[in-house]
């Protein structure tokens, strides 16, 4: 029974790790895709002299705000992929690198990793709570950021459109 459960935790950890990686390879593109956008538009902006100023009131409001998601989406999508890094102290029983790091010498390391070695799937099943952990919130970082950029560039571009141009 025991093992049928570490069967099935080590294939859902395996599962876990490849969406993680798909995870990051979107918010990769994504990101990337970002900066270009951001950098045409602001190149744009820059060769005409743009100046949200001369806008009326309601073109200038709706930029400031387009402009603010198209950051905050930005940032969504950087927090994304931001290493976690996070252990306070070393725990019991060291599952992975940042477990192991916690310990301050090899020598309290080592009775540690026997205790985590008799319990092998404790080990497995503790890197698919953490793991599909952070799957969530990178999914949940890109959607943010996916639906600020969209809203951003969105009103960024109804804001252009509305008023011909940016001068």
């Amino acid at each position: 029974m025991a093992s049928d459960i570490a069967s099935y935790a080590s294939t859902l950890l395996v599962e876990a790790r490849e969406e993680l990686g798909r995870a990051d390879s979107k918010v990769s593109i994504l990101l990337a895709a970002a900066g270009v956008a951001g950098s045409v538009l602001a190149g744009a902006s820059v060769a005409k002299g743009a100046s949200f100023t001369h806008l009326p009131l309601w073109a200038e409001i709706l930029g400031a705000v387009g402009f603010g998601s198209y950051v905050l989406g930005t940032g969504a999508l950087g927090l994304a992929l931001l290493p976690r890094t996070k252990h306070h102290s070393a725990p019991a029983e060291p599952y992975f690198f940042g477990h192991v790091a916690t310990y301050r010498t090899p020598d309290t390391l080592a009775p540690a990793l026997m205790r985590a070695a008799e319990c092998a799937e404790r080990r497995t099943i503790d890197q698919l709570w953490h793991v599909s952990r952070i799957v969530v919130r990178k999914y949940q970082l890109l959607r943010a950021g996916m639906i600020l950029l969209s809203v951003g560039l969105l009103l960024f571009g109804l804001t252009t459109l509305a008023t011909g141009r940016l001068t």
